[in-house]
């Protein structure tokens, strides 16, 4: 589509939105003006003998046809205009924050070959926030986040829930790109590990992992929030809400590094 053109239906939807009761008013009642002053004046062409007169009503009658059809036809058009505008918005806005969006792998020390993780700096979670997991025995190994991108996560906020309902947190305020972090004093029977994060154009982002039995951490898609696509935060999701009203970067401290 021209520009030109995306211009003009921004032009013609900034005045529907403002002026709709008017246009509707506008649109339906002119053309009775219009009838009713041409009426009139027949009127007094009757009553003075004038030779000229408008058409009948038996014109207006097509004419109402003609004119009241067009009006769901120009609706229609309104109607696909509008979504291929705002279509056209997401897809700019994505091409804008995709890019900056990173991309890492977490997974567990245990199952790592290979890789030199001597310089990763080690957390461990929040005091005071760690609500009941006193219960649970520590993990042997400890949780590796490796991100294997150039783009940063920026005001990082873990989740660790258990199997018994409780959980650990971690504060984060940078991991950069090419660069790691280690999860350390993991409790046993991890279910699943909830990150929220806010790259650099600063969208926040929740990526869920869920534990495996073989001790893998699996990417779950659908649980995914992407602030740009998905607007609306905290989320209804009642699976997240306890969490996403805990992330807020008011108050923000980091974790203790080892």
């Amino acid at each position: 589509m021209k520009k030109w053109e995306d211009e003009m239906l921004l032009v013609a939807k900034n005045c529907w939105e403002k002026h709709k009761v008017a246009l509707l008013i506008f649109i339906i009642g002119f053309p009775f003006v219009v009838q009713l002053v041409l009426n009139i004046f027949n009127l007094f062409a009757d009553i003075n003998s004038w030779s000229f007169k408008f058409p009948d009503s038996s014109n207006w009658i097509g004419f109402w046809g003609s004119y009241l059809g067009v009006i769901p036809s120009g609706l229609i058009v309104y109607y696909v205009a509008n979504i291929q505008i705002n279509q056209q918005r997401e897809n700019d806005k994505e091409l804008i924050f995709k890019p900056a969006r990173p991309l890492f792998k977490i997974l567990y020390s245990n199952k790592i070959k290979w890789e030199d993780t001597s310089q990763f700096q080690s957390f461990s979670p929040e005091e005071n926030l760690q609500e009941g997991t006193f219960g649970l025995d520590f993990r042997n190994e400890t949780v590796i986040i490796n991100n294997i991108s150039d783009n940063s996560l920026l005001g990082i906020k873990i989740f660790v829930l258990y199997g018994n309902n409780t959980y650990d947190i971690y504060n984060i305020n940078k991991l950069a790109g090419e660069n790691g972090i280690i999860l350390s004093d993991m409790k046993s029977h991890v279910d699943k590990i909830v990150i929220y994060f806010n790259t650099r154009l600063r969208e926040l982002i929740r990526l869920t992992f869920i534990q495996k039995e073989d001790d893998v951490l699996e990417y779950c898609r659908e649980d995914k929030f992407i602030e740009n696509k998905d607007k609306t935060f905290p989320t209804i999701n009642t699976k997240y809400t306890k969490y996403d009203e805990k992330y807020s970067l008011n108050n923000f401290v980091q974790s203790f590094r080892e």
